[in-house]
């Protein structure tokens, strides 16, 4: 695949899976060896199951969820993006009841592409400054 293909394959993935909620694609667009090298919330599982154990309560936490893509570079097999999270706190995330406050954070993620598919995952999504909107972590 170009880099280009490899572009509209991320953004497709954040926009069905992070925007709209739709879990199955993660099935579809990653293989039972997805390699996760984020680190996850603690009990999540690893792997593809970790990822889509992630987006679930990020769909039920933010029913109003929205990711962009700010930057995207390929190189390669390689996607880099810069994306801006936003969302209001409407449901439980993370063992957080809802506090109705909304956020908006930024995260990094690099991923691999192997014959049409997101292979490996390196990511970096600022919890600090999303715990601190919600209000859980001192801003100060």
């Amino acid at each position: 695949m170009s880099t280009e293909e490899n572009k509209a394959l991320f953004r497709r993935f954040i926009q069905r899976v992070a925007n709209q909620g739709d879990l199955s694609v993660i099935h579809q667009m990653m293989p039972p060896d997805f390699v996760e090298n984020q680190e996850l919330p603690a009990g999540a599982p690893q792997g593809r199951d970790g990822v889509e154990h992630f987006f679930r309560q990020w769909s039920q936490g933010f029913t109003d969820r929205n990711v962009t893509l700010d930057l995207e570079v390929a190189e390669g097999d390689l996607v880099t993006t810069y994306q801006t999270w936003r969302g209001t706190h409407t449901g439980e995330f993370l063992d957080i009841p809802a506090t109705g406050k909304t956020v908006k954070v930024q995260a990094v993620d690099i991923v691999r592409v192997a014959d049409g598919m997101l292979v490996e995952h390196w990511g970096i999504l600022d919890m600090l400054v999303l715990m601190q909107q919600l209000g859980v972590i001192a801003s100060e």
